[in-house]
């Protein structure tokens, strides 16, 4: 046939993995009181980790968490945050200052799952601070995170002061700490 047009077949659409929603519920032992933290999670069983994000930047889960690589991080330390299908190992961490714990093979599946966790603060530290003297975020060009990332970061792990080294610039934390 002169003229005619050949037509590639249309691919069908992408599809959105299955994901389920993690609840969490982390709380200081002693006080009961909900603390931040941040959950990590591994998969098992044939089950990939999770790529919330591809790079340091979060993806906002509400209820005052974000969601970067395979960690979730919470001011709130009680919340909810998509999670595709699967087996995973939950991690729940507060720092270097507290207990740590694990769930073992939570299956996510689209009707949900949840994390129910109880840290014990153990190192004392009275009277000391803990810090981080170099510590980049978007503003400088050699880094991508965005200054309140930064701030559920170090929350999560319990660090609290943190200083701006960010290259060529003034930084400051104070107002996104303020939101």
């Amino acid at each position: 046939m002169v003229g005619a047009t050949v037509v590639a077949p249309t691919p069908p659409p992408p599809r959105l993995p299955v994901e389920g929603g993690l609840s969490f519920d982390v709380r200081d032992a002693q006080t009961g009181k909900p603390i931040p933290c941040k959950l990590t999670l591994v998969g098992v069983d044939g089950t990939p980790d999770p790529q919330f994000t591809r790079v340091d930047i979060g993806r906002q889960e509400g209820d005052g968490a974000i969601a970067a690589f395979n960690r979730i991080m919470s001011l709130a330390g009680v919340g909810v945050a998509h999670v595709p299908a699967g087996t995973y190992d939950v991690t729940v961490s507060r720092g270097p200052e507290w207990e740590i714990t694990t769930t073992h093979r939570l299956k996510m599946t689209p009707r949900g799952a949840s994390v129910i966790a109880r840290l014990a603060h153990v190192v004392d530290t009275t009277g000391w601070l803990s810090a981080d003297f170099h510590v980049h975020a978007a503003r400088s060009p050699d880094s991508r995170v965005p200054m309140q990332d930064r701030i559920y970061e170090f929350v999560a792990d319990d660090v609290q002061m943190i200083v701006a080294t960010d290259h060529n610039v003034i930084s400051d934390y104070e107002p996104y700490i303020r939101l």
